[in-house]
């Protein structure tokens, strides 16, 4: 019985708000009918209603006096005066200065610990693209020197190998400018 109780007396602020389908306001009258707690809770929250709107219907208007602001503060400055002494003041600055220096040594020590990280990060980096660099231009020069050592033998006779080898670098040498260059110069229009 206790956990229908309970269940009752959640439905009673709706009840009392309309908020409730007629189903369900019939099955909680019924059990206010045989419930004294729920019926107290009902009048409770009755009671509390009517007095919260007649707090808030009619307005409440308080005279204040026209230099209340300058009263106020006039009071509070009499009340705090002399409450510190000059080695107080001193003692709460030098405190002050303290907990401000330990606040930006702190901050420092952290900032730093970031920025070490980070730096190891970007040396790490750095050391893996130029070893992947390195790699890759020693895996290309032994690729074209393996691809030129077949051409050049399979082609032509031993006496022109050194030349044609020489040219086939030059070729490649121009091509590579030729290509990096490419790409920074603005294109010009054939009838400028």
């Amino acid at each position: 019985m206790p956990s229908e109780n309970h269940d009752q007396r959640q439905l009673i602020a709706p009840y009392l708000e309309g908020d409730l389908d007629p189903s369900m306001i019939s099955s909680l009258e019924q059990h206010l009918s045989v419930c004294r707690e729920c019926r107290d809770e009902v009048r409770l929250q009755k009671q509390m209603l009517c007095e919260l709107d007649a707090a808030f219907s009619s307005p409440a208007e308080l005279e204040v006096p026209q230099d209340f602001a300058r009263m106020v503060a006039a009071q509070a400055e009499s009340d705090m005066s002399g409450a510190r002494t000059g080695a107080e003041r001193k003692k709460a600055l030098q405190l002050s200065l303290l907990l401000g220096l330990a606040s930006f040594s702190l901050i420092g020590v952290t900032a730093g610990g970031s920025l070490l990280a980070a730096g190891e990060i970007l040396s790490a980096k750095i050391v893996f693209l130029v070893s992947l660099l390195g790699k890759a231009l020693y895996d290309a020069g032994a690729g074209l020197a393996v691809i030129l050592r077949v051409a050049s033998g399979a082609l032509l006779p031993d006496a022109f190998s050194v030349l044609v080898l020489l040219l086939l670098l030059l070729a490649v040498l121009l091509l590579t400018i030729l290509i990096s260059t490419y790409h920074r110069y603005p294109r010009r229009g054939l009838y400028e």
